[in-house]
């Protein structure tokens, strides 16, 4: 079973690392999304560490909690995982 996760992140690298970790699978891919207003290079310091791991970024927007912004971003993301090589069976939006 191939599984999209989809994941919203502004804050806590390392908390969006633990869920990725654990998610690890060869059929699970993680597309994520860093809010444009934070430092990208924290993030991808956590999730670097981990060898193996399908994680793709999908294109930064400036958003804040609640906002319009933020439903685009989870559109925009949802249609990378959907358009990407890989058919998932499932699609799944986590976020903080």
């Amino acid at each position: 079973m191939k599984i999209a996760f989809v994941i919203l992140a502004y804050k806590n690298p390392y908390q969006i690392k633990c869920p990725v970790e654990s998610l690890m699978h060869k059929y699970h891919w993680f597309f994520i999304h860093i809010d444009k207003t934070k430092d990208i290079l924290p993030f991808k310091k956590e999730l670097n560490q981990l060898k193996g791991a399908n994680i793709i970024y999908t294109p930064r927007i400036k958003s804040y909690w609640g906002s319009f912004p933020t439903v685009k971003a989870m559109i925009r993301a949802l249609k990378i995982s959907y358009n990407h090589d890989e058919i998932f069976d499932y699609f799944i939006h986590l976020s903080g």
